[in-house]
This record gives structure tokens, C-alpha cells and sequence, in this order.
């Protein structure tokens, strides 16, 4: 497995014919999703970059930091266990679940949009 990928570990492998299949298959999926999230997150500071300026870029890019370090590192972010301001995370999280929720708070922007264009 390359080292950029070590962050998530793959799949369980069913049989011994199919690990290396699971493996690629699987780094296949998590560089999708990184390349994706990328170029989301590079639309929404070029657009907040061109219509409002460097200020509110940088409050785009500030926003964009927990849903791309959730989509890029969910199992780091989901091992997470102490205080987040005053409420204890006293269990893990899974990965996908991590990744998931942080893919919503990416298209949050997306869907509102959607939303006021559609009513």
C-alpha cells in the first residue's frame, strides 16, 4: 500500500486470491474521493475568492478544514477520544461514518443553493 494511503487501512479480505484486488479497489475508492472533495473545495474558494474577496476566502478555507481533514483522514479523525469544548468523546467513531457526515458538511453550501434555486 502506498504511503500516502496509510491513513485508512483497507478492507478485510475475503479470500487469499482476492486481497490484492480489495486493496487496489479500495485505494481506487479513498483517491476518488480525495480528488473530489479537492476540486469542491477549490470551486468554493475560487467562487469566494472572485465574488467576495481574500476575507471571505479565508473564512471558506477556514470552513473547509473539517470536512476535508474528515474526508481525507476519517479513521484518525474518528479515533479521536477526549474533550471537544465541554462534551467527552468517550468512544471511537467509524471511518465511514466520519467520512459520510463530513461529505454532507461539504455539500452543505451545494444542497442550500439547490434548495433556494428549486423553491
Amino acid at each position: 500500500m502506498s504511503p500516502v494511503l496509510s491513513s485508512r487501512s483497507p478492507p478485510a479480505k475475503v479470500k487469499d486470491g482476492q486481497a490484492e484486488f480489495n486493496t487496489v479497489n479500495y485505494s481506487m475508492r479513498a483517491n476518488l474521493s480525495r480528488l473530489l472533495s479537492s476540486l469542491i473545495a477549490a470551486g468554493y474558494l475560487s467562487i469566494a475568492m472572485t465574488s467576495f474577496g481574500g476575507e471571505t476566502a479565508l473564512k471558506v478555507g477556514i470552513f473547509l478544514l473539517l470536512p476535508m481533514s474528515g474526508i481525507w483522514f476519517p479513521a484518525q479523525m474518528g479515533a479521536y477520544m477526549g474533550n471537544l469544548s465541554r462534551h467527552p468523546i468517550t468512544r471511537t467513531s467509524p471511518a465511514f461514518m466520519v467520512s459520510f457526515a463530513c461529505w454532507i458538511l461539504l455539500l452543505v453550501p451545494v444542497i442550500g443553493f439547490l434548495i433556494i434555486e428549486v423553491s
